[in-house]
């Protein structure tokens, strides 16, 4: 048991190649957080405990009620699953089946980006999630 838990250390370790274009993805810290970018697509992976550390407990307890039927073009970097559909509150993202971390393609770092910008100053904090997206 023991040595399973230090082999899973280890592959959360290991740098993640990005879903898109394989590349290797770089670590980055920000705001408690920490997650993945892939410096040629402009894509973003949060794990689960990182879409809940930056995240309201709605926003990420939709992360599971918010799922669409259809299935993503993409494979979980962290752990190879199929991803599908869901969104965190607004945001819509590429959710993985087992491990529930989340991929979020350029365009929907945009869209967040466009959203935060109509926001009042009083909805900004109930939208945790979308504000963090927004400042990638």
């Amino acid at each position: 048991m023991t040595q399973l838990r230090a082999d899973r250390k280890r592959d959360a370790d290991l740098p993640l190649a990005c879903p898109r274009d394989g590349r290797a993805m770089e670590t980055l810290h920000r705001d408690g957080a920490t997650f993945a970018r892939c410096g040629g697509c402009g894509g973003h992976w949060l794990d689960q405990e990182e879409v809940r550390r930056v995240s309201t407990e709605d926003e990420s307890s939709a992360l599971v009620s918010r799922v669409e039927a259809r299935s993503s073009p993409f494979a979980c970097p962290r752990c190879q699953a199929p991803c599908v559909t869901a969104w965190v509150g607004d945001v819509r993202v590429d959710g993985c089946t087992a491990c529930h971390g989340v991929w979020l393609d350029a365009p929907e770092v945009a869209e967040a980006k466009r959203a935060a910008s109509t926001w009042t100053t009083s909805e900004r904090p109930g939208r945790r999630f979308a504000a963090f997206v927004a400042d990638l």
